[in-house]
């Protein structure tokens, strides 16, 4: 995170790539979740279970993945 408030991408990548890839999709569900209490709707119901089944699987998979030796040829495994 400090990486990335100072403008160091790639930096940032090399530390954490899953939490920069995500930080996207966090704003945007932040946003939907924003306009469906404006408008009296529950917040996260617009959330299906599969994706955060999907989200759990890609959690665990990129953790076991930056453990690997080798990981750190492809931005997974941090400096």
């Amino acid at each position: 995170m400090h990486q990335l408030l100072h403008g160091h991408i790639e930096a940032a990548l090399r530390f954490n790539a899953l939490f920069v890839g995500l930080l996207p999709f966090v704003a945007l569900g932040s946003l939907q979740a924003a306009r469906q209490r404006a408008a009296n709707k529950p917040a996260l119901a617009w959330i299906r279970p599969n994706w955060i089944w999907a989200g759990f699987v890609i959690l665990v998979l990129f953790g076991i993945l930056r453990n690997l030796p080798g990981a750190s040829h492809y931005f997974l495994a941090p400096l």
